[in-house]
């Protein structure tokens, strides 16, 4: 079947003409998983890993980039899913991560760390199957670049992360142009527009004494 321009997302009856039947099982899985009440990101990871793991695309498409095209998607979008499959499945079980307690974008993230055994030993204490994924994203571009000692997150971004922390769980200060949030263990702050995220437990040497001892 010359399936090579055709968008079978959009035309499920073309998916009982695929050559490969494992092939089929998996789109069909694609497609329950992308739609409808039976949603879920992680069913949707799964198939694609299958697919792309047993090459099953080569039989009616020859390419991962064709299939990618019939499917409505990128080809890079499709291998995020395969690592995020990957890195769940044989590296974060370690750290007591797995697809029921983990989202498939944090695990994705989390599998682009090269170092991630060195990461996890940094944020030690740090749940990340409850950390937003902007949050973590900050603090993969801290590790990834030591040197830089500020991080932009997209404004928009900030404000929708914001937006999601339960109210009891972040305590803002503002002073001046300065605005610090308390979450997930994790102090961030902006002062004269940069951004920064700093671990709490690195800050306890900076403690100063009581305003009431000093007055003593």
């Amino acid at each position: 079947m010359n399936t090579n321009t055709s968008l079978i997302v959009n035309n499920p009856t073309a998916v009982s003409l695929l050559v490969n039947k494992d092939l089929r099982k998996n789109v069909s899985a694609m497609i329950q998983a992308s739609s409808g009440l039976n949603k879920s990101a992680w069913k949707y990871a799964i198939a694609v890993h299958n697919i792309i793991a047993g090459e099953l695309f080569k039989d009616d498409f020859k390419t991962q980039k064709a299939f990618a095209k019939a499917m409505d998607t990128g080809e890079s979008t499709l291998t995020k899913f395969y690592n995020a499959v990957e890195c769940v499945t044989n590296v974060l079980g370690t750290y007591g991560y797995s697809m029921e307690n983990i989202s498939y974008s944090n695990a994705y993230l989390l599998s682009t760390i090269k170092d991630l055994d060195e990461f996890m030993k940094l944020h030690d204490g740090a749940d990340f199957s409850k950390m937003g994924k902007n949050q973590l994203e900050k603090l993969i571009s801290a590790f990834k670049h030591p040197e830089k000692e500020v991080v932009e997150p997209e404004p928009q971004e900030a404000e929708t992360e914001e937006t999601e922390t339960p109210q009891e769980e972040k305590q803002e200060l503002k002073k001046g142009d300065i605005v610090a949030h308390i979450e997930n263990g994790f102090l961030s702050f902006t002062y004269r527009k940069k951004s920064y995220v700093v671990p709490m437990k690195e800050i306890k040497g900076y403690i100063l004494e009581d305003e009431e001892q000093e007055q003593e």
